[in-house]
């Protein structure tokens, strides 16, 4: 006979789940709910810290969006957004890829996959100096290399080098947590589709095209999503290594802290709004096209 539960045990159950749950919920509402919500009144406001935040409706808004005035905003956001889109295509080919070598690496697998995920539990402020080291016209060691290939003098942090720069940086201190997911997928693909695959005469290619990729495409998606929202709100290794004017959070920052008695905070929080918006359409739009490529069957 199965036993039922009571009225008041059910009632003792949702009380104690709510309960468990209130800590997050208050957490939430006190740190993220109303902060977005004050920030989202004052980007309708001038507000300098000091006096009562001014009404002033959309005007922070129509100066955002005044291309040919505000120009330092929508330069950084084009820099940045070229930025998220490299970094994280190429931390989802490489990470595959090194995944793909390591499952074949048999007993030194677990130590290469140590050694190619210490970077990322290292800190941003200290990787971000270590480059900065190595990236020196003068004394950094990847100078002394060029030079050794005839290069005399090459500015990492030049407007023309910049890009490859921090790319290669940040690919280098972040394909360690894209390789270990993708491990993990390529662990859970069951072994029985590759043997069907090879007795129907399935090349390697074919196999990696026709049944890896389509079995991993949720991890994939995963970490496109997570990767190029995370990329667009870069902020520390910018800040670390000097390049104040390449991503908005930047100059949001500098708009938000430009001395006291200011009256930019309003318009500061007009960016952050504006941005966050943007950044909530992009993940939109890839849950939305996700359905054409990805996969959950097994």
């Amino acid at each position: 006979m199965a036993y039922k539960r009571s009225g008041k045990l059910k009632n003792h159950d949702g009380l104690w789940g709510a309960i468990f749950l209130s800590p997050i919920a208050i957490g939430m509402i006190l740190f993220i709910l109303i902060p977005i919500g004050y920030a989202v009144y004052l980007s309708f406001t001038r507000y300098d810290m000091f006096n009562a935040p001014t009404f002033v409706g959309w005007r922070n808004y129509q100066r955002l969006f005044d291309i040919s005035k505000e120009t330092q905003f929508w330069s950084s956001f084009k820099n940045i957004f070229v930025f998220a889109v490299l970094i994280t295509l190429l931390n989802v080919f490489v990470g595959l890829v090194i995944a793909c070598l390591l499952k074949r690496g048999g007993r030194i697998e677990n130590f290469f996959k140590v050694i190619l995920y210490l970077p990322m539990v290292c800190s941003v402020v200290a990787t971000t100096s270590i480059w900065g080291w190595m990236y020196n016209s003068v004394y950094g060691p990847l100078i002394g290399i060029l030079k050794f290939f005839g290069v005399e003098r090459y500015e990492f942090f030049a407007p023309s080098h910049v890009l490859p720069s921090m790319l290669l940086m940040c690919l280098w201190s972040g394909f360690g947590g894209s390789m270990l997911l993708y491990f993990a997928a390529l662990k859970n693909i069951p072994g029985h589709l590759y043997e069907a695959a090879e007795i129907d005469g399935a090349t390697p290619v074919q196999s990696f095209f026709k049944i890896t990729l389509p079995m991993v495409s949720p991890t994939t998606f995963y970490l496109l999503l997570t990767g190029l929202v995370g990329s667009l709100q870069a902020y520390s290794q910018f800040l670390a290594i000097g390049l104040d004017g390449y991503t908005p959070v930047l100059v949001i920052y500098k708009y938000a802290g430009h001395g006291y008695g200011n009256t930019t905070y309003g318009y500061s929080c007009a960016m952050g709004v504006f941005y966050g918006i943007l950044i909530a359409v992009i993940a939109a739009i890839n849950f939305r096209l996700s359905k054409f490529w990805v996969g959950y069957d097994v």
